[in-house]
């Protein structure tokens, strides 16, 4: 039987947190090949071997090469807006505060409340 890394004995050997490779995992970062068995998840020793080397190949690359490969990281998170479309200007309004009420009142109003 091969031996098997727990997510807790992968972080001490790549020298990371736990709950680093635990967010590496939920957002699907690159990672050693891992498998479930019950509740745990498991990484074989030779898979975490073959993606160090991995890794390190990948080092080596000229930047050139690599791009021309197609190994450009996979953005995550919320995309962002296109740069040609222009953002509203948030800057210019005014923001309300609880004394900018009286502020808009007319004369008339303000003397029909006894308020000068």
């Amino acid at each position: 039987m091969r031996p098997l890394y727990t997510i807790q004995e992968l972080a001490h050997a790549l020298r990371l947190q736990p709950g680093t490779v635990r967010n590496k995992l939920s957002r699907g970062e690159d990672m050693p090949r891992s498998v479930l068995v019950g509740r745990r998840r498991l990484f074989p020793e030779d898979a975490v071997e073959a993606w160090l080397q991995a890794q390190e190949a990948r080092q080596t690359l000229p930047s050139g090469e690599a791009q021309a490969t197609g190994d450009t990281p996979k953005p995550f998170g919320r995309p962002r807006r296109p740069s040609n479309a222009s953002a509203p200007n948030l800057g210019s309004r005014r923001r309300k505060t609880r004394n900018s009420k009286c502020r808009n009142h007319s004369s008339a109003q303000i003397a029909l409340s006894g308020k000068e």
